[in-house]
């Protein structure tokens, strides 16, 4: 919750965004896939690794 504040606050983009949403949402349904078939499931999203959190970030004090 404190990253998403920070961008909101920040007016940068968020870590999580909508490609790691889709990516992870994917994910989560090939494996329920696999486990129902029996087979592998091939990922066909991509996203990038988020960065790290900034250095410094308390809760509580955003800006």
């Amino acid at each position: 919750m404190l990253d998403l504040a920070y961008a909101i606050v920040s007016r940068e983009e968020n870590r999580g965004g909508a490609k790691l949403a889709v990516h992870v949402t994917e994910a989560i349904n090939g494996i329920m896939q696999a486990a129902r078939s029996g087979e592998i499931y091939h990922m066909r999203t991509e996203c990038s690794r988020p960065a790290p959190l900034k250095k410094g970030l308390q809760p509580g004090k955003i800006a």
